[in-house]
């Protein structure tokens, strides 16, 4: 910043180029705070149109819903309830393997065996299922065998994966399969223990 002195006064006089700067300076920022606030007006009415329409959504389903709809609603849930509980009933392992092989069919895998193993119980989550492991062996590319899981965990939602293998990737791959279906819970008692 450039300053002369006067002889007279002793004062510094700021160099005339700098006048036209600050002035410009200080007019960018009145305009970005006229910007800001038009930007804020503008987003509070939306923010109040917000509010509202949470508050809308956030209304508990039976205040906004009549009393028809809320029993299609209950009926409709005591239907699923009651395909969840028949699903935990006692398992036959025919029907086990006949919805496996619907689902090596549906994946395109060959379903080269399945066997029954001894059923066991294992406790999970403060519940005592039955668990029928079945050993199945089936043929098909990778991406079949996942679709063959898929399609067996959706007819069987309570069934896992215990083990998997995969062999003869270079030429037809064959994936041995250990899969475990839970049914029949039964809560664990205090004096029984988790274990």
């Amino acid at each position: 910043m450039e300053s002369r002195a006067t002889p007279s006064t002793g004062r510094f006089l700021v160099s005339r180029t700098w006048v036209p700067v600050a002035a410009l300076l200080a007019a960018a920022l009145v305009a970005y705070c006229l910007f800001q606030g038009v930007r804020y007006w503008q987003l509070s009415g939306r923010s109040d149109e917000l509010g509202n329409r949470i508050a809308e959504l956030s209304a508990p389903d039976a205040a906004t819903m009549d009393s028809g709809r809320l029993r299609d609603r209950l009926e409709s849930e005591e239907g699923r309830s009651e395909a969840l509980l028949s699903s935990f009933a006692g398992v036959d392992p025919t029907q086990l393997m006949a919805l496996t092989s619907r689902a090596a069919g549906g994946a395109g895998v060959n379903l080269s065996s399945v066997a029954s193993d001894s059923p066991y119980t294992e406790v999970v989550d403060g519940l005592r299922y039955s668990v029928l492991p079945l050993n199945i062996v089936v043929q098909g590319e990778v991406e079949r065998v996942l679709d063959f899981l898929s399609r067996l965990h959706d007819e069987a939602p309570l069934g896992s994966v215990g083990r998997i293998a995969l062999a003869n990737l270079d030429s037809v791959p064959t994936s041995q399969l250990r899969f475990l279906f839970y049914h029949s819970p039964r809560v664990v008692d205090q004096e029984e223990g988790g274990s």
